[in-house]
């Protein structure tokens, strides 16, 4: 068994010290140029905030490729326009929805902590509720 000294052991540790955050160092900045590559690589427009505007049937032509061999209407084509990340969204949540997909995934909870999970749930959705009901109080006397 090889002992090593105190002065030998710090510089050791120093060396591998320093070998890590040259390593660290240069992990980063090849992370921070890929980084910086999308970045410039994408076009950040985004459809929400852009929602007046009426594009041209030739620019959706542009825009939408149709790969199938049916033909696509208009509102078929603005639709596709908007791309992937469009995720069309109700104005009223589902509140059955989630309490069912909630109630689903507690099954195999232990019974306390899925009653706990429920309480808190169904409160919040209390809550939300009751912020969105306009209370009116025109019909009392004064």
């Amino acid at each position: 068994m090889t002992v090593i000294d105190h002065r030998a052991f710090s510089l050791l540790h120093s060396h591998s010290r320093d070998a890590r955050s040259r390593i660290r160092f240069q992990q980063e900045k090849v992370l921070r140029r890929k980084l910086d590559n999308l970045y410039c690589n994408q076009t950040w427009d985004f459809r929400r905030s852009n929602r007046n505007r009426v594009v041209a049937d030739q620019e959706l032509d542009k825009v939408v490729v149709n790969l199938s061999s049916t033909t696509l209407t208009s509102v078929e084509k603005n639709v596709f326009s908007k791309g992937l990340n469009f995720i069309p969204t109700p104005k009223v949540p589902p509140f059955l929805d989630i309490i069912a997909s909630t109630e689903m995934s507690l099954t195999k909870t232990e019974p306390g902590k899925a009653a706990e999970i429920k309480g808190i749930i169904s409160s919040s959705l209390l809550q939300l509720n009751r912020m969105k009901r306009p209370t009116s109080t025109a019909w009392r006397e004064t």
